[in-house]
């Protein structure tokens, strides 16, 4: 059962040496019971010519106690890094918020320290403010990607990482339109031009043109220039 709780916390924490394996060990197992027994049952004492068939174990006969495999997994296993970002996708000049209260210890040990770092993406992005508190501040400068690495160590010493990567994007630019001024002073210009609504003197031409025209155009009515003529009949 030693063997197969070792392996377990091995899984958990991979860099464990065999000092700590052994102090975790001791240092989770339970209780030895001190009763239950037969009203005759003592405590168990060191070998002798006495018979001890049955007898209540102490730490200083039968060992540290008893092992408990789930609180020696949990002694060992490492805290959780936990980064929560205002947004994973920014504009260059913008600020991206990061936040390390999720983060969480096991076996009862709590958070003691955060340390926040940028990895990769140097050049586009800073911090603003604090770097060992449990929030920081992230100033972007420039499109590209950005990658930040928190750290945590719990109250027993374990550290544990983990990373987030935000994607920086260029500003967006929008075009500004004609001043007010402009649009104003352009209907005003093309009135100066026309001469306050007058016709321009082409226009004066094909309308003349057009009149005369329709003048030469119409018949002429019949017999309009003719005199009646009066005879006599005898």
């Amino acid at each position: 059962m030693v063997g197969a709780t070792v392996g377990l916390m091995l899984s958990v924490n991979p860099t464990l040496t065999p000092a700590k394996v052994r102090t975790a060990l001791q240092s989770s197992a339970r209780a030895f019971p001190q009763d239950g027994a037969d009203a005759a049952v003592t405590a168990c004492h060191a070998p002798g010519r006495r018979e001890q068939i049955e007898c209540y174990c102490s730490t200083s006969t039968c060992g540290a106690g008893l092992l408990d495999a789930a609180q020696a997994v949990a002694a060992v296993a490492l805290p959780l890094a936990i980064i929560t970002v205002s947004s994973s996708a920014a504009q260059a000049g913008s600020v991206v918020q990061l936040n390390a209260t999720g983060s969480s210890a096991l076996g009862g040990r709590s958070i003691a320290a955060y340390q926040w770092s940028i990895t990769a993406g140097v050049a586009i992005a800073a911090f603003s403010g604090v770097t060992n508190a449990s929030s920081a501040t992230l100033d972007t400068t420039a499109p590209g990607n950005v990658t930040v690495q928190l750290s945590v160590t719990d109250s027993s010493g374990a550290v544990a990482s983990s990373s987030v990567s935000i994607t920086v994007t260029a500003p967006v630019v929008v075009a500004p339109g004609p001043a007010a001024s402009s649009l104003e002073a352009a209907p005003a210009a093309a009135a100066a031009k026309s001469g306050g609504g007058a016709l321009d003197w082409p226009w004066l031409v094909v309308l003349a043109a057009a009149l005369v025209g329709l003048r030469t155009s119409r018949p002429a009515r019949a017999g309009a220039d003719r005199r009646p003529v009066h005879r006599n009949t005898a």
